[in-house]
C-alpha cells in the first residue's frame, strides 16, 4: 500500500512539473515571438554620427547677418536638402538657407551658411507683404541631426533610403499654425516614380 502511494504521489509530481515546465516554455516562447515581431516592425535601427555642425549651430551667423541688413528682421524658416543622398551622407556638414523678413522693408532675406561658416545673404527683389509664420528661435530645441535620426527609424525614412533609386530629401524647419509650434517636415522624392514620404514633428522639446 505505502509503495502505490509513493509510486502514485511521484507519478502527480512527475506530472505536475511536467506541465509547469510546458507551460513556462509556453509563455517564454510566445513573449520571444511578440518581441521578434516588434523589432522586425522596428526597422533596423539607423544610427547617425553626426557632426558638430548643424543647422542650429550655424543659426546664429544667419542671423547676425540678417540683423546687420535690417535690424527688425524676423526669423520665418530653415532647410537643407540633399542630391541622392547614402545614409552617410546625411550625417555630413550641408548648406542651411535661413529666411527672415523685415516688416519696415517689407521684403524676404535669404541667408545661406555653409559648413565652413560663408554667409551669402541674398535679399528677395519683390516686396511682399502678408501675415507670415514667425519662429521664435528659443522655442527651436530639437536640432537637425536629432530629427533626421527620428526620420530614418520612427518615419520609415530608413527603409524609403534603402529601397528607392532615385531620390531627393529635403528638410525644413517652419512653423505650424495649429499647433502653434515650429515643427520640422522632413521628406523624401524619387523623381522618377513621383513616389513621396513626409515626415512631421514638433521642433520644440516635450
Amino acid at each position: 500500500m505505502r509503495k502505490s502511494l509513493r509510486r502514485r504521489d511521484i507519478l502527480i509530481l512527475v506530472t505536475f512539473w511536467t506541465c509547469a515546465v510546458c507551460t513556462v516554455g509556453i509563455i517564454l516562447f510566445f513573449f520571444w515571438l511578440r518581441s521578434s515581431e516588434a523589432s522586425r516592425a522596428s526597422g533596423p535601427g539607423y544610427i547617425l554620427n553626426p557632426s558638430q555642425i548643424t543647422a542650429r549651430s550655424l543659426f546664429p551667423l544667419a542671423q547676425e547677418a540678417a540683423l546687420a541688413w535690417e535690424d527688425d528682421v524676423q526669423f520665418v524658416s530653415a532647410s537643407t536638402t540633399w542630391n541622392q543622398p547614402a545614409l552617410t551622407d546625411l550625417e555630413q556638414p550641408v548648406d542651411w538657407v535661413y529666411r527672415f523678413y523685415s516688416p519696415e522693408q517689407q521684403r524676404f532675406l535669404f541667408v545661406i551658411v555653409t559648413p565652413d561658416q560663408v554667409v551669402i545673404v541674398r535679399p528677395h527683389l519683390a516686396k511682399t507683404r502678408r501675415e507670415l509664420r514667425l519662429i521664435d528661435p528659443e522655442r527651436w530645441t530639437v536640432d537637425s541631426p536629432i530629427i533626421i535620426a527620428n526620420w530614418l527609424n520612427q518615419g520609415g525614412g530608413g527603409l524609403w533610403l534603402d529601397q528607392t533609386t532615385q531620390k531627393i530629401v529635403s528638410a525644413q524647419l517652419t512653423f505650424n499654425i495649429s499647433e502653434n509650434k515650429p515643427v520640422w517636415v522632413i521628406s523624401g522624392s524619387n523623381p522618377e516614380t513621383g513616389q513621396s514620404i513626409r515626415y512631421t514633428r514638433p521642433a520644440t522639446s516635450p
